[in-house]
């Protein structure tokens, strides 16, 4: 398929961005609504095709910074979120190499066939653009409730943006600073 066809195809289907999969494009447009976030790559999980049982088809968006500060209270967001999820696993990974965050979501074990998971996947990536939209409007040079995550205390070294906040890899928990 062409890129030009691949363009077309998805302006018929009412798309934003026919580049972008429409299992995962309101997260992609609400992470790009930040200001200081822009993503990268991103994939809405594919069930349709033959797995290897080692891997997970798995929905993700993958985003550069151009701040951390304003990131802060956004990721305790995501941590609230993944918290009281119970049909999906989130995990939020740092790539110390590249400078990007991954944001992942795949289904639970206990989803067996390829559209349960898919309606999963799709209700989670919408809960979540929403839940970072939410952020955004809060968190707006408008708004009066702002969180600039200047008592965030949640770095293992007790400071408030530690040295290691951009170059540390990730824990395996959704935070890598938790």
């Amino acid at each position: 398929m062409t890129l030009s066809s691949m363009l077309s195809a998805g302006k018929a289907k009412g798309q934003l961005n026919p580049l972008i999969e429409p299992g995962v494009e309101p997260l992609v447009s609400a992470i790009n609504a930040l200001d200081f976030a822009k993503t990268v790559y991103s994939c809405e999980a594919h069930f349709d095709r033959p797995q290897d049982p080692r891997f997970l088809p798995t929905a993700y968006v993958t985003f550069g910074l151009t701040e951390f500060r304003p990131f802060i209270p956004l990721r305790k967001a995501l941590v609230l979120f993944d918290n009281a999820e119970t049909e999906t696993d989130l995990r939020l990974t740092y790539d110390c190499v590249l400078g990007r965050y991954t944001l992942s979501i795949w289904a639970r074990p206990r989803h067996r066939a390829p559209s349960q998971k898919r309606a999963v996947i799709d209700s989670a990536v919408a809960r979540l653009a929403e839940t970072v939209l939410e952020f955004s409007r809060r968190n707006s040079p408008d708004s009066s409730e702002q969180d600039t995550g200047e008592n965030e205390g949640a770095y293992p070294c007790r400071e408030r943006v530690p040295p290691c906040a951009l170059a540390t890899p990730p824990k395996e928990l959704i935070c890598p600073f938790r």
